[in-house]
């Protein structure tokens, strides 16, 4: 046998032994299943049925015990021109926020109130409707459709019509053009609604829009 061959062989020993090596240590490994105290081996199996599915915070050790699982960060509170308005509350209100314009919402009957929360200021508000609002959302307008200053549209729904609202930032009569910054400028809310539609009877529970200007509405 040549030195050539015998380093070959040498070669393959020796990585037939890393192989071996790796795989008692894969089969000394708990599989998912055990892991997770899930006995259906070989079956459809899902989590989050069972008290098991869950860490029991008394069997962890006596540091993680008192670790809290929620904290409060920061609060801010509703505007007081707002809360003043809930002394007159007759049927519902509903609460939310706008992450991508940093802003929180608030109707109180047939209307609607937003303001920033990180600084609870600039409040914007509509009350031009005269049916309770049944559910919230902001889109982003189709391009070409709008005025470039509408950057954004506000749906809301009422029992018997969608009402969309066109919603701009900053000075109106600054250039349309310019760097818009949602969450720090002035927001306003265009006095008469954009478009105004038949619900057909349908309770409008959940809206979204897409990055292209469409709008889909789910009751």
């Amino acid at each position: 046998m040549s030195l050539s061959e015998s380093n070959a062989l040498d070669s393959l020993e020796f990585a037939g032994t890393m192989l071996e090596r790796h795989d008692l240590a894969d089969c000394s490994t708990p599989g998912l299943l055990e892991v997770t105290g899930i006995r259906q081996s070989g079956m459809a199996t899902a989590s989050g049925l069972n008290d098991y599915d869950y860490q029991n915070l008394s069997s962890l050790s006596l540091g993680l015990k008192n670790l809290n699982q929620l904290s409060t960060v920061n609060k801010i509170p509703i505007p007081p021109e707002i809360m003043e308005h809930f002394k007159h509350i007759k049927c519902h209100c509903m609460m939310g926020l706008f992450p991508e314009i940093g802003r929180a919402w608030l109707t109180i009957d047939s209307d609607i109130y937003i303001w920033t929360y990180e600084q609870s200021r600039d409040v914007a508000y509509f009350d031009g409707l005269s049916h309770l609002i049944v559910s919230v959302g902001l889109v982003v307008p189709k391009p070409g459709v709008f005025i470039a200053d509408v950057k954004y549209l506000l749906v809301l729904t009422t029992p018997v019509e969608i009402v969309i609202l066109g919603v701009t930032f900053g000075d109106s009569n600054a250039s349309p053009n310019r760097s818009i910054t949602s969450t720090t400028e002035e927001m306003q809310l265009l006095n008469k609604p954009i478009f105004v539609l038949n619900t057909d009877n349908v309770a409008i529970t959940c809206i979204e829009g897409t990055s292209d200007g469409r709008i889909f509405l789910g009751g």
